[in-house]
């Protein structure tokens, strides 16, 4: 369970702090995106989703006026209608019956700090991560973490990137 593995990541953090291996002084809050299991047959279904959710189109629709990828914020819930604040600044009506093609998210804050462990929850080509992909703070900036990883060093901007997690405990699907 989620909770299970945030609490788990929240206790090791404290052992490493009292260890003096994690520095509460250079701890920065970020804003994550941490993925909402809705099953397929939920989809549909206002219920499912909460306002606040931060979404992500998968396929474009001329009809909107969306495209794949681009991502908002849930304003308000009506039945099965989604009203979402797009990152452009426009609301955008959503049917769920209609269209259900869309990736949710629980915004949460976590704190990170140089060496704490980390993973990667979502594939992005620019960043050259897949889903899973495990590296360790060495910096950590206003709006960005550099992160070592197996396969070198990476920059994350948390402006265009906020698919990341502690990785002390991990669940397994």
């Amino acid at each position: 369970r989620n909770t299970d593995r945030v609490e788990i990541n929240r206790h090791i953090r404290d052992g490493l702090k009292e260890r003096g291996q994690l520095h509460e002084a250079s701890e920065k809050n970020y804003h994550v995106a941490i993925p909402k299991a809705i099953p397929e047959e939920d989809r549909g279904r206002g219920e499912s989703f909460s306002e606040g959710d931060w979404v992500r189109f998968l396929r474009t629709n001329q009809a909107m006026e969306v495209s794949r990828g681009e991502r908002g914020i849930i304003q308000e819930i009506q039945g099965d209608v989604l009203k979402i604040q797009m990152q452009s600044g426009r609301t955008v009506s959503v049917d769920l019956q209609k269209y259900q093609r869309l990736e949710a998210y629980s915004p949460e804050v976590r704190q990170f700090a140089p060496g704490d462990q980390v993973m990667f929850l979502r594939n992005d080509k620019g960043l050259g991560v897949v889903n899973g992909t495990v590296g360790r703070v060495v910096e950590a900036g206003e709006h960005a973490l550099k992160i070592e990883t197996r396969t070198g060093m990476k920059e994350v901007d948390f402006n265009q990137y906020n698919h990341l997690d502690h990785s002390y405990g991990s669940t397994l699907h």
